[in-house]
């Protein structure tokens, strides 16, 4: 009779194969403590994902951005991101297939085979908090410039300005509400209603990605904001 330790001991070796000695070690020591039952549903999720759900190599050929990333991979401090779409096909990762970005430099990121050996061997870390996403979602990353942004708050309330035709490209102008004003060519999106349908239309991983740099400027409470015109005026 196969036990439920018996499938953690498995679902652990299939792992080392995705997951660096020191992590994959910390986790089975996890298991045994306070935070036990997250670990142990995660090493069993891991394994469920990777031998049965994942794509194998070519498998998401002419998919493109709508190609799922089923696995990330980092180096601390945003020192460099991996986004898995395919495993090998056999069994040591020496021809992933994803998103790399080991510069931590957006502009030098590149679709490509990707080694999961080497990854673990440098002491890259698996993602554990990762949400299966398309690349077309971490792409779009990239493609918003921080700095054409800018958050704006007062002892009130708070805006962030966005480009009108960055809303258009999202299909989100007609989505703003009367709550938030407008410009010339730049809204200030209210922050409790449609600063959240504007990261919830760019992905909320590329907004935690941008979201540290952009530039907050405090306002006193009689700000220029509060004296434009509403967006749909």
């Amino acid at each position: 009779m196969i036990t439920e330790t018996d499938n953690l001991v498995a679902a652990i070796q299939t792992l080392r194969r995705f997951i660096g000695t020191q992590q994959i070690n910390t986790m089975t020591e996890l298991c045994r403590g306070e935070e036990g039952e997250f670990f142990r549903a995660k090493i069993l999720e891991l394994h469920e994902l990777v031998e049965h759900y994942m794509p194998k190599t070519h498998d998401t050929d002419g998919e493109g951005d709508n190609a799922l990333v089923y696995l990330h991979y980092f180096r601390g401090a945003g020192a460099g991101d991996w986004y898995i779409t395919e495993r090998d096909m056999l069994a040591a990762q020496h021809q992933a297939f994803g998103y790399a970005n080991p510069l931590g430099d957006d502009q030098c990121a590149e679709l490509g085979y990707i080694s999961i050996v080497e990854l673990i061997r440098n002491d890259v870390e698996l993602d554990l908090h990762w949400d299966v996403v398309s690349l077309a979602e971490i792409k779009g990353v990239a493609g918003i410039d921080p700095g054409l942004l800018k958050f704006y708050d007062d002892p009130g309330h708070g805006w962030l300005s966005v480009p009108i035709d960055l809303l258009q490209e999202y299909d989100l102008t007609d989505k703003i509400s009367t709550c938030s004003y407008r410009k010339g060519d730049t809204a200030y999106l209210e922050e409790d209603c449609d600063l959240a349908r504007f990261i919830e239309a760019i992905g909320s991983q590329s907004w935690q990605k941008i979201k540290d740099k952009i530039e907050n400027c405090h306002l006193a409470s009689d700000n220029f904001i509060r004296n434009l015109p509403s967006f749909h005026r």
